[in-house]
């Protein structure tokens, strides 16, 4: 029991969005290491406590059939559709069934650990908040956490750090910036 059922709360309702991009991956060496690194990310997903469940967004139906497999929800962005508009529509849809919050994750994050979720879950305790963990090589951001789902549309990846904080500003949102050690996933 958590702390919070102790003094008849429910815990809240987090789950995580998980967008793939798999274009950029190459000859069959680049291919293995990449099913490799997914399988542990959503093995280390599909067996979190922080997360209530996890959408999978990718083109590639192979990869989707994987995430499947670890019980996860997919969603085909079969179109052009940025990612964040993919990101946006899943947290529209878990806003819309009562989510308290989603927390977007690259695909390739290094830092995927138990304790960076919770503490990226404690920072959001709050309704009206985002936690963005940054990328500081290429200012972009490599997390995000919402609350509520869909208040705003952040994005994940190179150059969208400057426009995740200005958005969250104009959204009224408080604001909490997570710099985790980063590390990378123990082989499995």
């Amino acid at each position: 029991m958590d702390w919070l059922s102790k003094f008849g709360h429910k815990k809240e309702e987090v789950w995580g969005i998980l967008p793939i991009d798999t274009e950029e991956i190459g000859g069959k060496e680049e291919r293995n290491a990449f099913l490799g690194h997914l399988h542990r990310v959503l093995q280390f997903l599909a067996t979190t406590p922080d997360l209530t469940g996890t959408f999978v967004i990718c083109r590639q139906l192979d990869v989707l059939a994987i995430a499947h497999s670890y019980g996860m929800k997919t969603f085909q962005n079969n179109s052009n559709l940025p990612q964040q508009v993919s990101i946006r529509n899943i947290s529209l849809i878990l806003r819309s069934r009562g989510v308290d919050g989603i927390l977007a994750l690259s695909w390739d994050a290094e830092f995927i650990t138990s304790e960076h979720l919770q503490t990226m879950m404690y920072l959001g305790r709050y309704s009206y908040t985002t936690v963005l963990a940054p990328i500081p090589e290429n200012d972009g951001t490599r997390a995000f956490l919402l609350k509520p789902p869909a208040c705003a549309s952040f994005r994940l990846g190179a150059d969208s750090f400057k426009y995740n904080l200005q958005l969250a500003e104009q959204s009224k949102l408080r604001s909490d910036i997570y710099l985790p050690k980063y590390t990378q996933l123990a082989p499995t």
